[in-house]
């Protein structure tokens, strides 16, 4: 090429509208969210925290996700996240969004709520045990990491699901909390409403 020649841009495919159904991981981002119904109507929601890179097993059909913490009576919206964290992170399958909201709703920029893939190690706790962020590996896992920190694991399609709706049990549990929280009584920093969802702290 002349040294005076531009070089051409590489052309990068723009993102389908939101609503859409992913046909593969590559037409992801990180923020991404859908929706996870839940029993008596209400939602939970899921989140795209990381994508494996595009090489190797597993790199148009898995994704780091994770269950925010939010129950809603209608569906999520970048709004009602902002300010919400994740109860748990796992990888999962393309499936485990088609089987359960089926569409990405939106996207909203992790770090905005200051969301970042959750440590885990590698494998059981042992001599060759890593330690993990997200899918990548850091480094050798010290002792304490390896009482402490969760395997990385793949979830079950409907393990978000199962889990979103535990969290919701948890929370319809506080009704008495919620109830001493709109009269004014007791601590409002343990619960906090919104007008469709609520964050557990």
């Amino acid at each position: 090429m002349h040294p005076l020649a531009v070089r051409p841009r590489k052309c990068q495919r723009p993102m389908p509208p939101y609503p859409f159904k992913p046909k593969s991981s590559a037409s992801l981002r990180a923020g991404d969210f859908w929706a996870l119904p839940l029993v008596g109507g209400q939602y939970g929601c899921g989140r795209v925290i990381a994508l494996k890179q595009k090489t190797g097993t597993g790199s148009r059909s898995m994704l780091l996700a994770g269950l925010m913490n939010w129950v809603g009576n209608s569906l999520p919206t970048a709004a009602e996240l902002a300010g919400r964290g994740t109860v748990a992170q796992g990888q999962i399958h393309l499936r485990s969004i088609w089987e359960t909201g089926g569409e990405i709703l939106g996207n909203r920029p992790l770090s905005e709520d200051s969301i970042e893939a959750d440590h885990f190690l590698s494998e059981s706790p042992g001599r060759n045990c890593m330690l993990m962020r997200g899918h990548e590996l850091v480094r050798p896992a010290s002792a304490e990491e390896q009482r402490n920190l969760p395997v990385f694991s793949t979830w079950g399609c409907l393990v978000m699901q199962i889990k979103a709706q535990a969290l919701a049990q948890r929370v319809s549990g506080r009704g008495a909390l919620h109830q001493l929280v709109r009269s004014g009584h007791g601590v409002a920093r343990q619960g906090v409403l919104s007008q469709r969802g609520v964050t557990l702290r």
